[in-house]
């Protein structure tokens, strides 16, 4: 069997596109410097000493050959190593730009929160809930909060006026000007946190209105929240369904 001598370079796809060694070469040459590849890098070298081997000299041009290898040998060294630099530019180039994007990623992730954020707060916003209030308010509600909030004040009001000895008409006279003080206070203040929070809301939310009805039902507080639910059972049918 005859021996060849290019048996040993291993040859992938992309250098059997001619049969030419010569033009194998300067096709990995060009393809290395648009691509460059360690791998490649290699095969290159490889190649190099097949198509273009030392060609024997003399016995008397020995010591000019070596340094002829060396210059050729350095010359391929330089050529290697820049190769390898410029694949490492390459993906340090790639890495960079993933991490551009990944920034970039963030960035509108970040936005996008706070946008969602701001509308959130928006659905949810004071001046909504006046709105409601002014709205389905009447004299009707206002005067059963005062009620309630006299009912809640009116034994320690009396406390403190029998303390001080006042008579009876004029006892009468100062609760009658507390509970007209009183009808001057924002009804904001009288409406309980729960509902409030509940108002502030444009969207229905199920179960927060079964849980105001049944904590607010006239049957549970022994009809001291008629106008109350009154005024909640409206703020419901004004939520906008999801």
């Amino acid at each position: 069997m005859t021996d060849n001598r290019f048996s040993s370079l291993s040859v992938d796809a992309e250098d059997m596109s001619t049969g030419n060694l010569s033009r194998k070469l300067e096709k990995m040459k060009r393809m290395q410097e648009r691509n460059p590849m360690v791998e490649r890098a290699g095969k290159i070298q490889a190649l190099e000493r097949i198509v273009n081997p030392p060609i024997p000299v003399q016995s008397k041009k020995k010591k000019n050959n070596k340094k002829s290898l060396e210059k050729e040998a350095e010359k391929q060294r330089i050529y290697h190593e820049r190769m390898v630099e410029k694949e490492k530019k390459r993906v340090k180039k790639e890495e960079e730009e993933r991490k551009r994007e990944r920034e970039y990623e963030e960035y509108k992730k970040d936005m996008k929160d706070k946008e969602d954020e701001r509308k959130r707060r928006k659905l949810m916003s004071d001046s909504y809930a006046m709105e409601q209030i002014d709205k389905f308010k009447d004299h009707k509600l206002i005067d059963e909060f005062v009620n309630l909030k006299m009912r809640d004040l009116k034994y320690c009001i009396l406390m403190v006026l029998y303390w001080l000895v006042y008579s009876t008409e004029i006892i009468r006279l100062i609760m009658s000007k507390v509970k007209k003080s009183m009808l001057d206070i924002p009804i904001k203040l009288f409406i309980q946190p729960d509902i409030y929070d509940y108002i502030r809301r444009k969207y229905k939310n199920n179960k927060t209105e079964r849980t105001l009805k049944l904590k607010y039902h006239p049957d549970k507080t022994n009809g001291k929240t008629n106008q109350l639910y009154i005024f909640l059972h409206n703020i419901m049918n004004e939520k906008i369904e999801l």
